[in-house]
Parts: C-alpha cells; sequence; structure tokens
C-alpha cells in the first residue's frame, strides 16, 4: 500500500518477474540509463520526488516512489501519458493484467504494494511544483538590484515591476 506523509506518497511495489524477464529489465535499465528519450517523458512530471527501480535475487522486482497525490492517480498518469513505457516496465511481471480497463490495473497496484516503513522529507509540507515555484521566485530575487546598488528608485521600480510580472504564476 501507497503511505501519505502530509504532501508527499511513498509506494514500494514488489512484483514476481516471469522467465527471462530480468534479462528484459537488465536491457531497459541500461537503455534508461544511456538512451535519454526512454525516461524523457517521466522525468518531465513535476509530482515526482523520486523513483527507482531495482532487480532483486530470484527474479523479483522491486519499485519504490515518492510523489504528489495517491497511489492510484499515480499509476493512471502514466498509464495515459506514456503507455508503452508502463507497458515495457510491467508486462514482464507475473500477474500484470495491462493497464485498460484501468479498474484490473488498479488492483493489481495495490495488490503488490508494500507499507512504507521509513520515510523522511526535506519539505514535508510542500508538493514538488510548491518548491520548484520558491526555487523560480527565489532566483528571481536574487536577480533584483541590491539594496546598495547604485540604482536610482525608479530602475528599481522597473526592476520590481518586471519581477513581480515574471514570477506572478509562481507567487
Amino acid at each position: 500500500m501507497s503511505d501519505s506523509h502530509r504532501q508527499a506518497t511513498a509506494v514500494n511495489i514488489v512484483v514476481r518477474i516471469r522467465r527471462l524477464g530480468d534479462a528484459w529489465y537488465r536491457l531497459l535499465f541500461f537503455a534508461a540509463r544511456h538512451v535519454a528519450w526512454v525516461t524523457a517523458a517521466m522525468r518531465r512530471q513535476q509530482f515526482i520526488h523520486h523513483c527507482h527501480w531495482m532487480l532483486l535475487p530470484n527474479r523479483v522486482l522491486w519499485f519504490e516512489s515518492n510523489y504528489d497525490g495517491d497511489v492510484v492517480r499515480y499509476m493512471d498518469t502514466f498509464a495515459r501519458i506514456m503507455p508503452w513505457r508502463m507497458r515495457a516496465a510491467w508486462t514482464p511481471t507475473v500477474g500484470f493484467p495491462d493497464m485498460f480497463p484501468p479498474a484490473g490495473f488498479h488492483q493489481w497496484t495495490i495488490d503488490n504494494a508494500y507499507e512504507t516503513t521509513s520515510y523522511w522529507s526535506a519539505y514535508p509540507d510542500a508538493t514538488t511544483r510548491q518548491i520548484g515555484r520558491a526555487l523560480r521566485v527565489l532566483d528571481a530575487a536574487e536577480a533584483l538590484p541590491s539594496p546598495d546598488a547604485d540604482i536610482t528608485p525608479d530602475e528599481f521600480a522597473r526592476a520590481w515591476q518586471r519581477f513581480v510580472a515574471d514570477t506572478q504564476l509562481d507567487l
């Protein structure tokens, strides 16, 4: 099962791999490390804090992730935006029902999720989007003229107006 800690949720999914599946995962993991487009769609998802896949002995796959939201919505998002990647990731596992219709996929996800017993978050009250917005505002604020800058009040007012205009969607 997934476990929420304020804004973030952790999930651990542990599943058995079908015969020859471990060779497929070794190839897939190699491609994910060396071919950027394999993981590009996942890396663009702003709600993911962390995601990791690992092959364990005896043909077992362990997937762990920390993200904003609940596990069903998390898996649904991937099924919609990158279905062939999800199939590549989960089809070699025992009992994978495909993602559509989603009810079977949801139940499979819940049935194979394990309780998270340890969890740490640097910003437990913030989502990854909120942290990204805060960092963009900070970067823009650091670009403002310093208090001891040799500029006129009008020049500072223009810089401030640019700052507010550039960061208004992040404030």
